[in-house]
């Protein structure tokens, strides 16, 4: 009779368990109205819309250029700029991350630039910043809440070379360059 007891026990617990573990298949639709946890994830950091990576358009620079000093580029592709340049395959498309406010502009609009002095070329992207910054809005208030971006480029339409990149803020014609020393090297 015992044993009987046990078998029981066991086939209940059997069951139970593999009715909890159908609950969590990774594989399954979330419920209408919710994210998994990668989705979570993606939207969080302000991943990229369906269309793709942006592609850089080409720019003239400009002589009134004043500095702002509110932003930081903080990587690509998972790498922190540390004082030395990085490397960047223009095969896949890259993602910079960082932060950016120019509170005092009234409609800014925000570039990451691509500079190539040596060979006179000059790319930008425009991005909309829009990922949530609780470290930026403790240091400059909560207006800048949102000022973190994720940005994706193609990078197989320019040149082969040593970029030093910078994040801008345009209003009109006025133009604040936010410069942290940064530099990628694309290559193949």
């Amino acid at each position: 009779m015992t044993i009987r007891k046990l078998s029981g026990f066991f086939g209940g617990l059997l069951l139970a368990f593999g009715l909890l573990t159908g609950c969590h298949e990774p594989n399954q639709p979330a419920p209408t109205g919710e994210q998994k946890p990668a989705e979570q994830k993606a939207a969080a950091i302000g991943a990229p819309a369906e269309g793709g990576p942006q592609v850089l358009s080409a720019y003239q620079p400009e002589s009134n250029v004043s500095e702002l000093k509110t932003c930081n580029l903080e990587g690509v592709n998972g790498t922190s700029f540390q004082g030395q340049k990085v490397p960047v395959s223009s095969a896949k498309s890259a993602r910079f991350l960082g932060w950016i406010a120019a509170p005092e502009l009234a409609s800014p609009r925000y570039v990451l630039r691509f500079e190539d002095k040596a060979a006179s070329r000059y790319f930008q992207a425009t991005f909309v910043p829009a990922v949530n910054r609780p470290d930026v809005a403790a240091s400059l208030g909560d207006k800048v809440a949102h000022a973190g971006f994720t940005l994706d480029l193609d990078l197989k339409p320019i040149p082969p070379a040593d970029y030093h990149v910078y994040l801008a803020a345009l209003d009109g014609t006025a133009l604040q360059a936010c410069d942290n020393g940064r530099s990628v090297i694309v290559g193949p």
